[in-house]
């Protein structure tokens, strides 16, 4: 069982930097740290062609997620990823095109109420997403386009067995 803190890469800024100028060509005055989720850390960089993301993590599975979706809902505004690969033996690295904006947290009340209805839109083209092709519930198989559980009934009593104290364990570490 990972905590959170254990599922986070945490690399330097000095060493990540040096990465990006050396494998992706990254222009050195432009890599700018990013806001981080809870998986990952994050980079913006500019090189010659243009602006970049750069996002390391303990695992690939949510790097080819994130190209999956990209390739496969086309209707959806999802960044372009350019490159996965490893970073270093225990971390792996994907790069996806920039998308000018703000994280939803750092919105005012006045801020977050104005795109209310972009949101809407966007969580509405989720829900009307064909997939009729594709079976199962739960994380996605980025080979087949299905899912490992047969029902959320299964999905849900997988992560009542196996996640429950993870969860519980997890949701004490997170930072406000």
């Amino acid at each position: 069982m990972l905590l959170l803190n254990e599922m986070k890469t945490q690399h330097s800024s000095t060493a990540i930097i040096e990465f990006l100028v050396q494998h992706e060509q990254a222009l050195p005055g432009t890599i700018e740290q990013l806001t981080e989720g809870h998986i990952s850390q994050a980079y913006k960089f500019e090189t010659q062609a243009g602006k970049y993301v750069c996002r390391l993590a303990i695992s690939r599975d949510g790097f080819d997620a994130d190209q999956f979706a990209f390739h496969n809902f086309t209707h959806l505004q999802i960044p372009a990823v350019n490159m996965i690969g490893r970073y270093d033996p225990d971390t792996y690295y994907c790069v996806t095109d920039y998308v000018e904006g703000k994280t939803a947290i750092s919105l005012s009340s006045d801020e977050m109420e104005a795109i209310l209805p972009e949101i809407q839109q966007s969580l509405a083209s989720i829900y009307l997403t064909y997939i009729n092709g594709s079976k199962g519930y739960g994380q996605i198989d980025v080979t087949s386009g299905n899912a490992k559980h047969g029902s959320w009934q299964e999905k849900l009593v997988q992560i009542r067995k196996h996640g429950r104290q993870a969860f519980k364990i997890n949701a004490t570490n997170i930072e406000p």
